[in-house]
């Protein structure tokens, strides 16, 4: 019995180990890749963009919740104590609740528990992520709604976008830490370099499509609240078509359950009769 489980503890010590060993690998690939040049960096955009690299560190920068579970996935020291504690209270369970848990299956609780705590941090992370995102992205029409009322007003873009970082929170506290890097870099770069840095760092089609808009209302000297007010009907006749393609989708998944539920049920029922009778004269 003790011999089990102190395999699997060092089995589990390892894989942990080195799961923590890939990661810091993988974060030492990112920081390279931030600093190449800019034509560089549009090549592995990709790769800098995704939802675990810059976008999470600006999320978790805003949210303490998000910043502990980063910070629990990316050290293995961490995984190794709530293990060996998990494992320890099933032994104690085990013990003073008499359960009589078998060996196999006490190793493979124990494998069970390993697991899920290496692996279930970074799906959580890349859900709360996702869903951040996903919220900005859909909150994207009404800020430059409002980016547009701004600049109609008399504001100039620089103080649009400082007034919305001020403001935007009671509507998504997400987008709130992107706004403020942005305005700082407006203040030390000036807003194509910010602009160019929040498409970089939040991987969105939206959040692109008005970084492009603003950059080309600069060089070019466009009225720029004609053009804010066509991009927030795009902006809403995309998100429709979202909408329209997950409904047509929906016809097709429901397929599935009415030929395993309804059609195979059905076959049965009228097939059934038969089969008996003949299985009664034979």
């Amino acid at each position: 019995m003790t011999i089990i489980f102190s395999t699997i503890l060092i089995l589990g010590l390892m894989f942990v180990f080195y799961m923590s060993i890939k990661n810091k690998q993988i974060s030492r690939m990112k920081e390279k890749m931030t600093q190449l040049s800019d034509s560089d960096s549009e090549l592995i955009s990709v790769v800098v963009n995704s939802a675990d690299s810059k976008a999470e560190k600006v999320l978790a920068a805003g949210s303490s919740a998000l910043q502990l579970l980063k910070l629990f996935d990316e050290k293995g020291l961490g995984k190794v104590l709530v293990s060996a504690f998990l494992v320890i209270i099933l032994m104690a369970a085990d013990i003073v609740f008499k359960l009589e848990i078998k060996n196999n299956n006490m190793m493979v609780l124990c494998l069970f528990i390993i697991i899920a705590v290496i692996v279930i941090p970074g799906m959580i992370r890349k859900v709360i992520v996702g869903n951040r995102i996903s919220k900005i992205e859909k909150d994207m029409p009404m800020f430059v709604d409002l980016l547009a009322i701004c600049v109609q007003s008399g504001l100039t873009i620089e103080v649009s976008l400082k007034f919305l970082s001020e403001s935007v929170g009671d509507v998504n506290s997400s987008f709130v830490p992107f706004l403020t890097r942005l305005v700082k870099r407006i203040d030390v770069n000036g807003l194509e370099s910010g602009l160019s840095q929040l498409q970089h760092e939040l991987p969105s089609r939206e959040v692109s499509m008005l970084c492009v808009t603003l950059k080309q209302s600069l060089r070019y000297g466009s009225s720029i609240y004609e053009y804010l007010m066509e991009l927030s009907t795009e902006m809403r006749e995309l998100q429709l078509l979202k909408t329209e393609e997950l409904i047509g989708k929906i016809s097709a998944k429901m397929s599935v359950p009415l030929i395993l539920f309804f059609m195979f049920p059905v076959v049965i029922i009228i097939a059934a009769p038969g089969v008996m009778r003949v299985m009664a004269q034979g």
